[in-house]
Formats: C-alpha cells, sequence, structure tokens
C-alpha cells in the first residue's frame, strides 16, 4: 500500500510464511487460500466450542464511528502526511493488529461481498475495530485491506477466555552466584543494551475481575505484539459470516479458502533492513536481524526474550532448542576433530599385523 504502510504485500498472494531457522526474520506471516493451517505461530484447537465467542453487541454497532471504520478514513486527517512505516491506524493511536485483504472479483462478487459484510459486522460485535484502505492506495490498485483493531476490553476479555499468562509478581529468587570464569564467556555474549532483557516475573492466567493483581504499567504494551495477533487470530477463526445450505459457516479459514479473502496476516513491526520513521515502532525486527539473523553473529548468544517477546513463545522456544542442540553437535564435533587430528598424526606410525 504505497501511501499508508510498506509493511503491506503489493500483491493479493503474499508469500507463505514459513518457519526455517533464520529466515523467519525475513518472511511474513500470512494466510492464502488453499492452505489448511493457520499462521504457524498459533494453531487454535477445533473443539465443540469453536463457535462461542463473548461478543458484546453495543461496541460499535450502532454509532456512526462503525461507517467511517469500514469504508474510509476519519474526517479530518491527510492520509498522504501518515508515515509509511505506520503500523497504526490513520488516526495514529491504534494499532494494526492484524490484516485482511481482498480483491473485486466478478465471479461471485455479490456472495463474496455479503460474506465479507456480514463477516466484518459480527467482528465489530465482538469488540474489533476495523479501517478498510481503498484499492486506490494499494500498489497493485486492486486489493483492499482491512485493517483490526483489538481494544483493552477485547484484550482482557480473550486473555481470560484462552488462559494467557502474565506477570503477577517480580522474581524474589535469588539469582546464583557469579561464576568467576564468566569473563570467557563475554565475546559470545550480546550487549544488554541490546536485547534490553526484561525482569523475570511470576505469572499467572490473567483474569479480567481481578486486573488490579496484575503489574500492568500501560495497558498499550501489556500485552505483547504476539499476543495481541495471536487473540485477534483466535476471533477471527471462530467468528461467523453467515448460513449456507443449513449450515452455519464460521471462520477466517473458510473465507480465506473459497476466496472471499485473498490473505490474513499480522504486520512487522518495521522492514527488516532499516529502522522504521515512525516514533512509536520499536524496531525489535531490525534489532533482530542486526544482532541475530546475520552469519557474522553466528557466535553470540540468541536474544531469546526478544525473539520470545516478537514472535511469541512458540518460535522462541524452537530457536531455544535449535541453539542447545547446534551447541552440544559443536562439542561432539569438536571432540570427533581431535580425533580426526590424532589419526592424521600417528598414521604413520601405525602398523597393522
Amino acid at each position: 500500500m504505497g501511501s499508508s504502510c510498506s509493511c503491506f504485500p503489493s500483491s493479493p498472494k503474499p508469500n507463505v510464511f514459513f518457519l526455517k531457522d533464520i529466515a523467519v526474520i525475513t518472511g511474513s506471516a500470512v494466510e492464502s487460500p488453499g492452505e489448511d493451517n493457520g499462521p504457524n505461530y498459533y494453531t487454535p484447537s477445533n473443539d465443540s466450542r469453536e463457535c462461542e465467542i463473548p461478543g458484546n453487541p453495543e461496541v460499535l454497532s450502532t454509532t456512526t464511528e462503525t461507517a467511517s471504520l469500514i469504508h474510509g478514513l476519519p474526517s479530518g486527517i491527510d492520509k498522504h502526511v501518515r508515515s509509511k512505516d505506520s503500523i497504526f491506524f490513520c488516526d495514529g493511536v491504534r494499532r494494526i493488529d492484524f490484516i485482511l485483504s481482498y480483491v473485486d472479483d466478478p465471479k461471485d462478487g455479490d456472495k463474496k461481498m455479503d460474506r465479507r459484510k456480514e463477516f466484518e459486522l459480527n467482528l465489530l460485535k465482538t469488540g474489533l475495530e476495523l479501517e478498510t484502505e481503498s484499492k486506490e492506495d494499494s500498489d497493485d490498485g486492486k486489493t483492499y485491506f482491512v485493517k483490526i483493531h483489538a481494544s483493552w476490553d477485547v484484550l482482557t476479555t480473550y486473555a481470560e477466555v484462552m488462559h494467557i499468562k502474565v506477570p503477577i509478581k517480580g522474581n524474589d529468587i535469588p539469582h546464583a552466584r557469579e561464576n568467576p570464569l564468566d569473563w570467557m564467556l563475554k565475546p559470545f555474549r550480546l550487549n544488554p543494551k541490546i536485547i534490553n532483557p526484561e525482569p523475570d516475573y511470576f505469572t499467572a492466567p490473567f483474569s479480567k475481575q481481578r486486573q488490579e493483581l496484575f503489574l500492568i504499567d500501560n495497558p498499550d504494551t501489556f500485552f505483547s505484539p504476539s499476543t495481541r495477533n495471536r487473540i485477534v487470530y483466535y476471533i477471527l477463526y471462530r467468528c461467523k459470516y453467515g448460513t449456507e445450505d443449513g449450515k452455519r459457516k464460521v471462520g477466517i479459514k473458510r473465507l480465506l479458502n473459497n476466496g472471499t479473502y485473498t490473505a490474513a496476516f499480522p504486520l512487522h513491526d518495521c522492514r527488516y533492513w532499516k529502522k522504521s520513521h515512525d516514533p512509536k515502532s520499536q524496531n525489535e525486527r531490525y534489532r533482530l536481524y542486526k544482532e541475530w539473523a546475520r552469519f557474522g553473529r553466528f557466535y553470540k548468544e540468541q536474544p531469546l526474550n526478544l525473539i520470545r517477546k516478537y514472535y511469541g513463545e512458540k518460535i522462541g522456544i524452537y530457536f531455544a532448542w535449535l541453539g542447545f542442540y547446534t551447541e552440544m553437535l559443536g562439542i561432539a564435533g569438536a571432540v570427533g576433530f581431535i580425533c580426526f587430528l590424532y589419526g592424521c598424526i600417528t598414521k604413520d606410525g601405525n602398523v597393522w599385523r
């Protein structure tokens, strides 16, 4: 989308996001038509409660703001002034948590339009906020982008439903004594200023009724971007879009498979090769690329806390295991190399009998 967000794909069928080692940094988390699996960072369970999502019919369902959220820019905002790196709505306040894209389809166009209308109205009833970018603002001139934002009320409601664990108390367990040989590992350590480590916490499943028990300093940053994406996808996966042939139809996966939407994906916070011009962006993707996803940093420890924060626990633990596995192979490889050198040195003195 040339004038609103450079993170948007220029094609209605972006590349599918694959979790393959370091390539995760430069890919895009998307779900395209024909794919049976959701985004790799989260796979919701397919149980009998699949369609049961908490509703809030009073939120944006009968106000004049609803129309402006769905059909275009709020009044008084110049779309040409907005940063191309922005990951926020046109007001510059509400964060974009997910993107849906679609194109005008001459085949079954009215049917798909009705599905989208019903689906988006039901999303509004759950409390999500929507804003649609016109196809004139996309790079190909054909693709519409529906931006989705989850408010604090939505996040807290579904964090409780999904039993998401959040900080409840700082860690008061004494740290282990420093190893006097730690100086030998200093070349392999990352600069704390780079990874910006978070304090250790005790965590507990979130409860909306007991928010005072949790360490909520800033509601805008309390839930990490990966957690916000996970919550929104949970809603998209279970939201109803109509009834066909006497059956209740639900979920973004069905809408992607039948071509109603061409893609559904969260945004990166910036380009991986340079920082964002948006002062609100934390540029975590850029930091991961510069300090982790490069061959010149292969000997450095992994910023696992930053990986977990940006991509979620599932991908974080994948790279934690991969790092441990590689270290163990390195030790075995070093022993094997020493044995190989010993054999080369002593081969002339060995006499077979």
